[in-house]
């Protein structure tokens, strides 16, 4: 594959740092719309496209609604604590671009999460998002789609209680925006053991017990750190315990491997 012309460069660019603004700045929904659902249909295999028609479109909506509820938890994170965003690599394997971005505190001094945006030119010469990665959630949207289709939607019993659970995550977030964190962590907290750990809903509850103390900080990253298939995660998880338990200030040498395995992959 050739390399990319200095336009494709610059329009690569822009789609990513008008991304970055948009989760800055609390707009979740610039990044949704940039989603190219069927470039994302692709990677879900034969498993998606075994799938009927109407099937499938009820699946979409389902991840659709999840990758919102992704891209809003980032984007709520970043705007409430005054997070600053930067690029710090983009690179292009075959036909997708990776670009990384480093989330900070408000002093830049301290890393909060690493986020990977995966771009594709479409027919129109347009940029537009296939995959997304947060480094603290532990899987990338692929990998969450592929837990949402090893669930049995033709149980009607998993089906009704897949649904009941969506309704904590709203209940939480209203919980959270009055800033009780602890009834909201209670309601993740509640949520039944089937789907405990599936999609946004351990990524959450780690945010909120964050918020109430450290022993409960640290088992909700443990969890993480069993959960995700990605080991450039389960450094990032290390790195982070390493610091609430030493509450060392200086994460570079911890965070220098984690990057070296982030940026390689």
């Amino acid at each position: 594959m050739k390399p990319f012309s200095e336009n494709q460069l610059q329009k690569m660019d822009m789609t990513a740092v008008s991304m970055m603004d948009a989760l800055a700045s609390n707009r979740p929904e610039v990044v949704i719309r940039n989603f190219d659902h069927r470039s994302f249909s692709k990677r879900l295999g034969k498993k998606f496209f075994s799938f009927k028609k109407e099937e499938q479109g009820f699946l979409m909506g389902i991840l659709m609604n999840s990758l919102a509820e992704q891209i809003f938890t980032l984007s709520q994170t970043i705007t409430k604590a005054g997070l600053k965003l930067q690029m710090i690599d983009a690179r292009h394997k075959g036909k997708v671009s990776q670009v990384t971005i480093k989330v900070m505190d408000a002093e830049e001094e301290s890393t909060i999460t690493y986020f990977v945006l995966y771009l594709k030119e479409n027919v129109n010469g347009d940029f537009v998002l296939v995959n997304f990665y947060d480094v603290f959630s532990g899987k990338s949207f692929s990998q969450l789609a592929q837990d949402l289709l090893a669930i049995d939607f033709e149980n009607e019993n998993i089906a009704r209680l897949f649904e009941k659970q969506r309704f904590r995550i709203l209940e939480a977030r209203h919980l959270e925006s009055f800033g009780n964190y602890q009834e909201a962590y209670m309601q993740m907290d509640s949520v039944t053991t089937e789907f405990r750990n599936f999609g946004v809903y351990p990524v959450y509850r780690a945010l909120l017990s964050s918020h109430l103390n450290d022993s409960l900080y640290l088992k909700e990253l443990e969890n993480l750190k069993q959960i995700t298939p990605n080991h450039q995660s389960v450094l990032f998880y290390d790195c982070i315990s390493t610091y609430v338990k030493t509450d060392e200030k200086d994460q570079s040498e911890c965070l220098e491997e984690f990057l070296i395995e982030l940026l390689d992959n």
